[in-house]
């Protein structure tokens, strides 16, 4: 089976007037026919990563509804503060909230457990939760997101994935944009990184010696706060690919020639 993501086959077909089944089927199978040069089979995920894929899923539909209970129940009690039920309303939100947060935990407690019983996932997860900044669902939704690391050939593709990679635009002497991170993107992973990068700079010596000094350059902080999401994803894929855990303020050694 190929999957291929639907934007880049819908791009891929220029001006169009018309749109049934039909003619979306005869334009998939060219689109078929025309690159099948860059297929690239489908593989199933493991069947850990997809649990932790349903679990990770799961956790953001009750995050949903824990932030909406609160703010409508709020909202009707104070329009209208005398009413009974309004005042029950109320009560009722604050214990499915607490209901919520102890199905979260829940959730999270199955994650771990997910991990540990995986091999693979349990060695790949302790080398990136030993970076600063970057906890439990971050791991999960990289793990997730790369597929245990067989998704992606390098740090950039996955930079490029998650909408952190910036690209310029460029034409001759009149067109000459600054370089800009790129709309399409996991927007879920894109957010998780960015917490884990403000943690980073909060905890990191390293990393927040590196915001603070790029800050005072003039450089605008949400630049910085990319360039460190890209840090840590860099980071991430060398600690996979090396198997080897964070340390803070590693210096590489540089073969000496004579």
């Amino acid at each position: 089976m190929w999957l291929e993501n639907p934007l880049q086959v819908n791009r891929s077909l220029g001006i169009r007037r018309d749109k049934n089944d039909r003619i979306d089927s005869r334009d998939i199978a060219l689109y078929a026919y025309r690159f099948q040069d860059r297929a690239r089979c489908y593989r199933l995920s493991e069947k850990a990563v997809k649990s932790l894929e349903l679990l990770l899923s799961f956790r953001e539909r009750l995050l949903r509804n824990k932030h909406a209970l609160p703010v409508s129940a709020a909202e009707i009690r104070r329009v209208m503060q005398r009413n009974s039920a309004a005042c029950y309303i109320y009560e009722q939100s604050r214990k499915d909230v607490d209901r919520i947060n102890g199905e979260i935990k829940e959730v999270e407690k199955r994650m771990l457990d997910e991990i540990r019983s995986d091999e693979s996932l349990r060695e790949t997860y302790d080398l990136i939760s030993s970076i600063k900044g970057i906890a439990l669902i971050n791991t999960v939704a990289v793990l997730v997101s790369t597929g245990n690391f067989t998704r992606f050939q390098s740090s950039r593709q996955f930079a490029c994935y998650s909408g952190m990679a910036p690209f310029g635009k460029q034409s001759g002497t009149s067109v000459k944009m600054r370089p800009r991170v790129s709309h399409p993107a996991n927007r879920q992973i894109k957010v998780l990184l960015t917490q884990a990068a403000k943690c980073a700079i909060r905890h990191d010596p390293g990393m927040k010696d590196y915001y603070q000094r790029k800050v005072a350059e003039g450089k605008n902080s949400w630049l910085v706060i990319n360039n460190v999401r890209n840090k840590l994803i860099h980071v991430i894929f060398a600690l996979v690919k090396n198997k080897q855990s964070y340390r803070a303020g590693y210096i590489r050694s540089e073969k000496i020639v004579a």
